[in-house]
């Protein structure tokens, strides 16, 4: 693998060759002291860089195409042990705690979070530091080692992760969808603990320390990574920057599977298996029902059209002659929120309501009045003035959305490069 640049040479970078053509990016008004460009590297990265000259931190995000979706059945959790196993030392920077001890001994933060189509990894840092700082998270996609000697701990990390959140409200809803999950789509529970990323692998004679190290080499690949950078550097010297330490990053030429293409002709829940009614006691003090149905199509690639943002307008309105002041009405709900919820290999759209203690004493009416108003809903024609309004509010949440801290910036633009073009 190449050298890691000195710090010091990082000014001199100005000079270098002209890389990939560069696109201006639209920006909020509460963006006008930042400008953006986007490119495309030759490897297939796709990049969103952030120039901010009076900012207090400089950030950057890498988000791979890759998540619990993409690894196999057998071995739940794996996305994740390999998320863990990149912290752990590269061939440029060996030592295990480099690159953690440089983050934070110049001000800043570091995380990862595996999902279910993409895995994420962030770091904020002192904004003089943002070279040395993309010197040493750069080598995690061109030469990590994968120390065999950390494979134990990390697992045990992973398990640890696991055994804290397991009565986490969100995850056990998830948990209970998977109930119904076709043992044939890719769909499954892929948090990962002890048993599932050692203890099974090992009855079966593998290892898991191999299993981790192909997984990376097999899906760990630069035309599906996006990454965004933040710094005060102008735009032509992050450019640069980004070149030199991510041109070379692996492109396998295998890009991953996502959306209907990822679950083929198999759904993600066969009609004949869904229990139809599934009760659940909750962790907190909450009372809620949530009637969910699957989508034909997996919905981000409609982003342009959202028909699923129309439905959830609709269904969602809290006004006169909405769904919930009926709820309300009759003394049964508080709150009501309608709207996709996207798995990265299927879509459903859920309607959940925040039920009063009367509510849940009347589940069946709930139930009738929600139905009654979505035949009403599929009885109208869409209507050109929801539209039109839909689109005026998303373009002033959009000109005047709140400003982000730089970490969380990043973050979202990685994530989103993933789904929008």
């Amino acid at each position: 693998s190449s050298r890691p640049l000195h710090p010091a040479r990082c000014a001199s970078t100005a000079a270098a060759a002209v890389g990939p053509a560069a696109t201006e990016v639209d920006k909020p008004e509460t963006h006008r002291r930042r400008s953006y460009e986007y490119m495309r590297l030759p490897n297939g990265m796709q990049v969103i860089l952030a120039s901010d000259a009076a900012c207090d931190k400089a950030a950057a995000a890498l988000a791979v195409g890759v998540g619990r979706l993409h690894e196999p059945k057998d071995m739940p959790g794996l996305a994740h042990f390999c998320e863990h196993m990149l912290f752990l030392g590269t061939e440029a920077f060996p030592d295990e705690a480099e690159y953690k001890r440089f983050i934070k001994g110049h001000g800043g933060n570091c995380n990862a979070a595996t999902s279910d189509n993409y895995t994420c990894y962030m770091f904020d840092v002192a904004p003089d530091f943002l070279c040395g700082a993309l010197d040493r998270f750069s080598q995690f996609f061109r030469s990590p080692l994968f120390t065999p000697s950390a494979t134990e701990r990390e697992i045990n990390a992973v398990d640890s992760e696991h055994s804290m959140r397991i009565t986490d409200d969100g995850r056990r809803s998830y948990a209970a969808l998977l109930l119904d999950a076709n043992p044939s789509h890719p769909l499954h529970w892929g948090s990962g603990n002890a048993k599932s990323l050692r203890d099974a692998p090992r009855a079966r004679g593998e290892d898991p320390h191999a299993r981790v190290v192909n997984f990376y080499k097999e899906h760990y690949s630069a035309e599906d990574m996006t990454l965004a950078v933040l710094g005060r550097q102008p735009l032509p010297e992050l450019r640069r920057m980004v070149e030199e330490r991510f041109a070379d990053v692996r492109q396998t030429g295998r890009r991953a599977l996502r959306g209907d293409r990822h679950g083929g002709e198999e759904p993600a829940i066969k009609a004949s298996d869904f229990a139809g009614l599934t009760l659940r006691v909750p962790s907190k003090d909450k009372r809620t029902i949530a009637f969910a149905w699957q989508l034909p199509q997996y919905q981000v690639p409609l982003w342009a059209s959202k028909p699923g943002a129309y439905a959830s307008h609709i269904i969602g309105h809290e006004g006169e002659g909405s769904l919930l002041s009926a709820l309300k009405a009759k003394g049964f709900a508080t709150a009501l929120s309608a709207g996709v919820d996207d798995f990265g290999c299927f879509s459903h759209f859920e309607i959940e309501v925040t039920l009063t203690e009367q509510g849940l004493d009347h589940v069946e009416e709930v139930g009738e009045l929600i139905f009654s108003y979505l035949r009403l809903v599929r009885a109208s024609e869409v209507q050109s003035w929801v539209l039109d309004e839909m689109k005026q509010l998303r373009e002033v949440k959009f000109q005047f959305a709140d400003d982000k801290q730089p970490y969380d910036l990043v973050s979202t633009l990685a994530r989103n490069l993933q789904n929008f073009p």
